[in-house]
């Protein structure tokens, strides 16, 4: 599983979830793109960002004044690999820092490199759920013992009890 594509995503995720913005460069080229196709109205981010910089202050920066607690998970039985691109399914669980009201996201990444760099990545949330603030505490504890950040569809099932909330 350790290929270069898993390192590259593995580095992406800790700097994102953990707000670590001086790793990006370690993922993404200068001239890399991001295209986000957001399917919710239950959050939001711009449809293109182009540039390194940018990309981090989207994906890292901004994104870590709203939301804590971030845990996504690559889910490994959907992996599409295919060359210089790899695709697979994602879950993210956070809460946001004022409401404190839990996110629960699911979606597709599709990554593509050149060499040992980035290029494009696009984001596509399918689904994002806001559960009552009450439930934070379940629902974090419940996902901090998910295998992290690569796991199977079925190691994270349980999260999707939340979404009938």
């Amino acid at each position: 599983m350790a290929s270069s594509f898993t390192k590259l995503i593995t580095t992406y995720i800790k700097a994102k979830d953990s707000n670590k913005p001086h790793l990006m460069s370690r993922i993404f080229s200068q001239d890399a793109t991001l295209n986000m196709i957001v399917n919710s109205e239950n959050i939001s981010f711009p449809s293109k960002v182009i540039g390194l910089d940018n990309i981090t202050a989207t994906l890292v920066e901004d994104f870590s004044m709203k939301f804590e607690n971030v845990y996504t998970f690559c889910l490994e039985d959907t992996i599409d690999r295919q060359d210089d691109k790899f695709i697979c399914q994602w879950l993210v669980v956070m809460n946001d820092k004022i409401t404190k009201e839990v996110k629960i996201g699911i979606g597709e990444y599709i990554w593509i490199k050149d060499n040992s760099f980035i290029t494009s990545l696009d984001i596509k949330i399918k689904e994002m759920n806001n559960i009552d603030a009450k439930y934070q505490n379940d629902v974090l504890d419940l996902v901090s013992f998910f295998p992290y950040p690569w796991a199977n569809t079925y190691q994270v099932s349980d999260i999707y009890k939340y979404l009938s909330s």
